[in-house]
């Protein structure tokens, strides 16, 4: 017998460098938050040479060159900018440069401020709240996402907002509610149907969860949600286009 080794040929130096190049073919279409497209590479705004300082937003541009310290023979560019948004808790303000940047800082937790004094915008969480003089972001009641002056506005997912104690209590007939109610349901369990209690769909949706439509409603099995057919209809193909195929007992088309 007779063996014959075959050597596989060595993949084409051609075809690696052309996949090398491909990488470095790509370019950037946008950078991410914090960071200013400049010369072919996202900078941070953050400290963009020399320039910003707690900057979230930014414009950067070559405004010049000067002697480079290490060889006087060379050049560096030099820069100038403009920080368009902070950092969260900081503000724009006019720097000893007589530029925009985030030099002022108002509370922990803002998302914006009009100035040092006043928060008006915080995270998810935490609500302004004035205190000895300034307006504050501090922590929202519990299970709230986001408040003004220990008042709930929006309660998180699975949680409804009480109006009289503005504060947040659990949906206990559905995992997601308006109200305390079984009608005040805005999503069902799995397999369940949330029944519309209106026909004018283009409001807030809510009703009751149920195991199937009743008589008078439009299954979606997709959406899984019962459809109120238009008055003294049984049966609907489309509600929403207001056509009924089978009136109830005593009514004709």
């Amino acid at each position: 017998f007779v063996f014959l080794m075959i050597r596989r040929p060595p993949r084409s130096t051609q075809s690696r460098s052309s996949a090398a190049s491909d990488v470095y073919k790509r370019q950037c279409l946008k950078c991410a938050s914090g960071y200013t497209f400049f010369n072919g590479e996202c900078r941070s705004c953050d400290v963009t040479n020399g320039l910003f300082v707690n900057c979230k937003t930014c414009e950067l541009f070559q405004n010049g060159t000067k002697p480079d310290p290490s060889n006087p023979l060379k050049t560096i560019p030099t820069y100038s900018g403009k920080c368009k948004s902070c950092n969260n808790g900081y503000f724009l303000a006019q720097d000893a440069q007589n530029q925009q940047n985030c030099n002022g800082f108002c509370s922990p937790n803002a998302l914006e401020c009009n100035n040092e004094n006043e928060a008006t915008k915080c995270v998810d969480g935490y609500g302004t709240k004035p205190i000895f003089g300034k307006i504050m972001c501090e922590p929202c009641p519990p299970n709230c996402l986001s408040c003004s002056e220990d008042r709930c506005i929006q309660c998180l997912p699975g949680f409804f907002r009480d109006p009289s104690s503005f504060q947040c209590i659990v949906c206990s007939q559905c995992p997601y509610c308006l109200g305390p109610t079984e009608n005040d349901c805005t999503a069902c369990f799995q397999k369940k149907f949330l029944q519309l209690d209106s026909t004018d769909y283009d409001s807030q949706r809510k009703g009751k969860c149920v195991d199937k439509c009743p008589t008078g409603y439009y299954q979606d099995v997709m959406q899984r949600t019962c459809y109120k057919c238009v008055s003294n209809c049984e049966k609907c193909p489309d509600p929403i286009e207001r056509t009924c195929t089978t009136c109830e007992t005593g009514y004709y088309q």
